[in-house]
């Protein structure tokens, strides 16, 4: 049996998303990758989308035991907090002409639009583990200093354009939960959103 991944599939539901929005771009799969903006290999200009930290969420972190109607919080589900650096990177190449600079500009422009589109992300585009699950909330970080103290983390990279996102919530079921939990819908509230999964 292959264990759940809910963190891996929220990476792979933002990619998945990013490369429909960039549909008319005829892009390559490796153009737009999961690693950090240091590790990004392409064959021409791309997106790198980077976790770069996981958090639980504050608002459920005291809710858990409730919203599984079980009394006992080891079985309640861990709900969690990702935040991903979005990156654009230019052609490859010895210099960077104005060209490849404007091409790097619109592309994180389309896909800021494509998340923008996508700020709440429900069935059919969630996949794995999340599919069938609660909507994610997909929202841009304010706080700038998240972008540069990723950055410094870089010391052989130079800076490029890039917005940091979150995505909540992320669940993770506990596995201690009984099979025959009669326990149908976990609901949860982000916001002023109301989110519901069928379990």
């Amino acid at each position: 049996m292959v264990a759940s991944n809910p963190i891996g599939d929220a990476g792979r539901t933002l990619r998945s998303l990013l490369l429909d929005g960039m549909e008319s771009w005829s892009v390559d799969d490796e153009q737009i990758a999961l690693v950090s903006p240091a590790q990004f290999e392409a064959d021409g200009s791309g997106l790198s989308l980077h976790l770069y930290r996981v958090t639980e969420n504050a608002h459920w972190a005291n809710e858990r035991p409730s919203i599984t109607g079980t009394r006992d919080p080891a079985a309640a589900p861990l709900v969690l907090h990702l935040s991903y650096l979005l990156t654009a990177h230019p052609a490859d190449g010895d210099t960077v002409e104005t060209a490849d600079t404007l091409e790097q500009h619109h592309m994180l422009s389309v896909a800021m639009q494509t998340f923008r589109e996508h700020r709440r992300i429900g069935d059919p585009d969630l996949v794995g583990a999340l599919a069938g699950g609660p909507t994610l909330e997909l929202t841009v970080e304010d706080a700038e200093e998240h972008v540069h103290d990723v950055w410094s983390t870089f010391a052989d990279t130079p800076y490029l354009p890039s917005i940091s996102y979150g995505v909540t919530p992320v669940v993770i079921e506990s596995e201690d939960v009984p099979v025959d939990q009669r326990v149908l819908t976990t609901r949860f509230e982000h916001d002023t959103h109301e989110l519901e999964a069928e379990r």
